[in-house]
């Protein structure tokens, strides 16, 4: 009797443990072995299962949070995976050991997917000793398969899933991975399988086997969680299933226009960039110049950019670097941040910042640009990559230069504007060619022109009020006495006869041309020597400490107005005189 119980409980188990399998083609040595249903699209061991799942279609997005990401990595790295434990057993054990850890509460699918996810990329697999096993179910024979290639982390992936009672099932398709070069044709060489699943809010993509841990010079990375819940209108630009109603989308993308459109790549869509100009994969110029604007999200700091530029060498059927300055293949490359509510900046209505990368080719040929992006906690990796076609070349950079020159050159009429000069500034900042020996000159100028309006508007209004009360004080303040100097020395009066207090009220009590408030107005700052500058500044020193022009504006009223002269003075100068790029 008890050997019959013992048979008995062992054929439930075993019944228990058989794997409800998914996938979206039939592979060969299974035909006899799975049942295709039209309604899901897909071959599946237990036709019955999937009477009451819902159909493939667009997912609410599923959001694991940074703390999520924390918690479960600190609780799966805490346990300890025997090799011999089969994988319904190992995910009991990661499940039990997830929810104690969280006294009690219940765990839903998004939550198991996102710890089985975690368990499985985050493993070695090169550097786990892996023991031979008969039982397929093993975690042992699983890693082992997969160590071997063997096997798949998409079919490991689904195997778990299984046996948490989520349905998961296997996709195939092609995939623009590290050997896609844009515009390639699909072919065998980019198949591979990656999972949907379905959890609380639909289903939703994994994509294990990118997602797994890498090592690159003996550091190690962490986990790509990207590929946990990824939007599935951001990996059709990366995965393309075999079997369409498995992209997940509203309006599926044809095969053509998966393999034309821009190679677009994960930190594109991790710096939520909200736009790009250039919808294709391969772009043709006939005049050797190409620009391509990425709309960015004003919301994320620190994001800095580079263009990385190669150029296909047909004898030796490889690409070669180009160095921008010292290759001739190209005359001329920008990859620059605009704000686009800065004056002089074209405006786009998704964004208030662009991202321009531009290029001027210089030599006929195909060319492959690499724009990389980081933010401050980031190393660069790729935002979208482009081949370039130049079937023929103008002389695009001498059209630029001689732009900017008309640019600053009407800025600098004398009917120009403060706004105008603003504009021609920001418009040569954006070409970076202000060091271009014909636009060096021109940009200087501007730069000073630019910096005497708005010394010219910044010049404090003083009042007459202002002024009596100067006149009438007795024994001013050391600090009153010092900026009054100084504002006298820079207006040209003598040193020696204005070393004291009583020889400065004359000048304070001068009428016309000679009133304090008509020389500042009519001071101009070009003339000013920056020994002058610098004398001035040096009475503004009492008992070795320098005074506090700051201070003085917010604490003395009677000479504020002073003061404050004095500080957009020493501020233009500067850039007036030295004005550089």
């Amino acid at each position: 009797m008890g050997t019959n119980q013992s048979i008995a409980s062992t054929t439930l188990e075993q019944k228990q443990q058989t794997p409800w399998m998914m996938i979206t083609y039939c592979p060969t040595k299974y035909t006899n072995k799975l049942y295709y249903n039209p309604d899901f699209h897909v071959y599946t061991t237990n036709e019955s299962e999937l009477e009451e799942l819902e159909h493939p279609c667009p997912p609410q997005p599923v959001d694991v949070t940074s703390k999520q990401k924390k918690w479960v990595k600190e609780r799966v790295d805490n346990i300890t995976t025997d090799m011999s434990i089969r994988l319904p057993n190992l995910v009991d054990h990661l499940m039990s050991a997830c929810i104690n850890t969280q006294q009690g509460t219940t765990l839903n699918k998004a939550d198991k997917v996102t710890i089985l996810f975690y368990w499985l990329v985050s493993k070695d697999i090169k550097k786990l000793e892996l023991p031979p096993s008969i039982d397929t179910l093993s975690v042992a024979f699983q890693l082992r398969q997969l160590k071997l290639k063997r096997n798949t982390y998409a079919v490991v992936f689904a195997l778990l899933c299984s046996f948490a009672k989520i349905p998961c099932v296997i996709v195939r398709g092609h995939v623009k991975g590290g050997k896609y070069e844009p515009c390639d044709q699909l072919s065998s060489k980019h198949l591979r399988e990656w999972n949907a699943v379905l959890v609380d809010n639909g289903w939703s993509f994994v994509d294990p086997f990118w997602g797994v841990a890498t090592e690159h010079g003996g550091q190690s990375q962490s986990v790509d969680w990207w590929y946990l819940f990824p939007r599935p209108q951001d990996l059709i630009f990366s995965h393309f299933p075999d079997v369409e109603e498995w992209q997940l989308l509203e309006k599926p993308v044809s095969k053509a226009d998966f393999e034309k459109q821009a190679y677009l790549k994960r930190r594109f869509f991790e710096l939520q960039i909200m736009s790009v100009s250039e919808e294709n994969g391969q772009i043709k110029t006939e005049t050797g110049s190409i620009e391509i604007d990425f709309g960015l999200n004003p919301g994320i700091d620190g994001q800095s950019f580079e263009c990385v530029v190669h150029r296909y060498v047909v004898v030796e059927h490889k690409w070669k670097f180009i160095d921008p300055i010292r290759d001739r293949d190209i005359a001329y490359i920008l990859c620059l941040v605009k704000d686009q509510n800065q004056p002089g900046n074209k405006a786009n209505p998704n964004t208030s910042k662009l991202l321009t990368v531009e290029a001027i080719f210089s030599q006929r040929g195909k060319y492959k640009l690499e724009i990389v992006g980081k933010t401050e906690t980031q190393k660069f990796d790729w935002i979208a990559i482009y081949h370039v076609n130049v079937v023929d070349v103008k002389d695009m950079l001498r059209e630029k230069i001689d732009a900017v020159i008309e640019a600053l050159t009407n800025a600098l009429a004398s009917e120009a504007s403060l706004i105008d000069l603003q504009h021609a500034i920001t418009f040569t900042k954006n070409t970076c060619l202000q060091n271009n020996p014909d636009v060096n000159p021109l940009y200087l100028k501007a730069l000073r022109a630019h910096k005497l309006e708005l010394y010219k508007d910044k010049i404090p209004q003083i009042d007459n009020n202002v002024v009596a009360q100067l006149r009438s004080l007795k024994n001013p303040s050391p600090k009153v006495v010092q900026i009054m100097r100084a504002t006298l020395l820079l207006l040209g009066d003598n040193k020696e006869n204005v070393r004291f207090w009583e020889d400065m009220i004359p000048k304070l009590t001068s009428i016309g041309t000679d009133n304090v408030k008509s020389r500042i107005k009519a001071f101009d700052i070009k003339s000013a020597s920056k020994n002058l500058i610098a004398d001035v500044k040096r009475e503004l020193v009492i008992d070795g400490e320098e005074i506090d022009i700051l201070d003085a504006i917010n604490s003395y009223h009677e000479i504020a107005a002073f003061a404050k002269w004095l500080s957009v003075v020493f501020e233009s100068h500067g850039g007036i005189e030295n004005s550089n790029c």
